[in-house]
């Protein structure tokens, strides 16, 4: 039995070897269902903006819809590990698709404002066990860093095709609803993907190796890495909201803001899929830390680039650098805590700090500036760097002679200094 890490004041809980066992056929339908749940969380802005043209919905609407479903979505990943933990894992999943299925079939023939509401708050909470569902099967498989890598790579490309296929041709010929009709098939897609999932949720099968440490909270460094992710995707919000309006700003027009916004999501994959493609053995302990050096002078040379040429491989720089914080701060939550209940939240806490500072970089801009929210997007980028580097410099390196977890990503094992 591998011995726990001290140095943080109390013991981390052993990674059961059995943990590590999904086939690809499972870990491939999850990914695809969550990504048929990003789909509909992408596609969602877009269609509500048709029905804004069709007057079925005003402007107003879409801030509050997309932030009520974004919240319930949030809310879904936190609490469908515990909901999805049990001996029905493939029938629970299946159901969650279907529901998600039936809402976007209903949101296709919805005709009123409150209706709508309705259902996208229903849509949120499906789409948020959706991911739960990926995140139980990522922490339990052999490679956590490396899946979730493949994921945030895989799940880009199909969000920008259906966006682009929506805007300029779809909408045009089937009127304004099509785009839920899209959300609905695909829906339907993740209801047959559900099949591939294992019967029973993975960490049931690991109740005699771990039923003591889910009983217990959180480890207080893996509680901290949970609040670093919430910190640095506040950050990101608010460098990826405001991307288009800062080039708009500075002169730049609609096509070059939304060529700003297609370099993002190029780099962004291109950074995933290197971290998917090949395994690190080591990981700099503090290399959070030093991406979020690197994302801080980005953030604050956005608003003083807007208008050079210089702002589009500053874009490249972020989406490239951005994208690999996750597999990261998934790595250290499975290091911190070998349950994989702290790492099953990461997709939440992604999703609540999104949300978190998209609304808090509200307050700083006003019509003609910008420039606020990339400060505050520094400040929330360093800040979860720091905090990073404090959490890992006190789990490993304030007691001596400690017993420390190594990094690599199948097993763990004793080193003494």
């Amino acid at each position: 039995m591998n011995q726990p890490a001290k140095g943080a004041g109390a013991a981390v809980p052993a990674a059961p070897e059995s943990r590590k066992h999904n086939d690809c056929a499972a870990l491939g339908a999850a990914m695809l269902l969550a990504t048929v749940a990003n789909m509909c969380i992408g596609l969602a802005p877009v269609s509500m903006g048709a029905l804004v043209k069709a007057g079925t919905l005003t402007n107003a609407d879409i801030g509050r819809v997309g932030t009520v479903e974004v919240l319930l979505l949030a809310l879904g990943a936190a609490i469908g590990p515990r909901l999805l933990r049990s001996n029905h894992f493939r029938s629970l999943v299946a159901l969650v698709a279907a529901i998600l299925t039936v809402v976007n079939v209903s949101t296709y023939h919805a005709d009123a404002a409150t209706e709508i509401y309705l259902l996208r708050t229903i849509a949120g909470l499906a789409e948020g066990i959706i991911f739960a569902c990926l995140m139980i099967m990522t922490v339990s498989s052999r490679d956590p860093e490396r899946v979730n890598a493949t994921y945030l790579a895989v799940s880009t490309i199909p969000q920008v095709a259906a966006i682009y296929l929506l805007s300029d041709w779809l909408f045009q010929i089937t009127g304004a609803a099509s785009g839920f009709g899209v959300m609905a098939g695909v829906s339907l897609f993740g209801l047959v993907l559900s099949i591939y999932l294992p019967r029973q949720c993975p960490q049931v099968a690991l109740e005699k190796g771990y039923s003591a440490a889910a009983s217990q909270r959180y480890p207080g460094a893996a509680l901290a890495i949970l609040i670093v992710v919430i910190l640095q995707n506040a950050a990101i919000a608010c460098v990826w909201y405001y991307l288009g309006r800062l080039a708009e700003l500075a002169g730049a027009s609609p096509r070059e803001s939304g060529f700003l916004t297609i370099t993002f999501l190029v780099t962004q994959f291109i950074a995933a899929s290197s971290v998917a493609s090949r395994r690190s053995p080591r990981q700099r302990r503090f290399a959070i830390l030093e991406l979020s050096i690197v994302l801080l002078a980005a953030s604050l040379a956005f608003p003083f680039l807007a208008g050079s040429w210089l702002l589009l491989p500053l874009v490249a720089i972020y989406g490239f650098f951005q994208i690999i914080l996750s597999p990261l701060s998934l790595r250290l939550l499975l290091e911190f805590d070998t349950s994989g209940r702290a790492g099953e939240q990461l997709m939440a806490m992604t999703l609540l700090g999104l949300a978190g500072g998209a609304f808090l970089s509200s307050f700083f801009v006003t019509e003609g500036n910008v420039t606020g929210s990339y400060l505050l997007g520094a400040g929330l980028m360093i800040a979860g760097g720091v905090l990073s580097a404090i959490c890992v410099r006190h789990q490993y390196y304030s007691v001596p002679n400690e017993t420390e977890v190594t990094c690599g990503s199948d097993h763990s094992h004793t080193a003494r200094h």
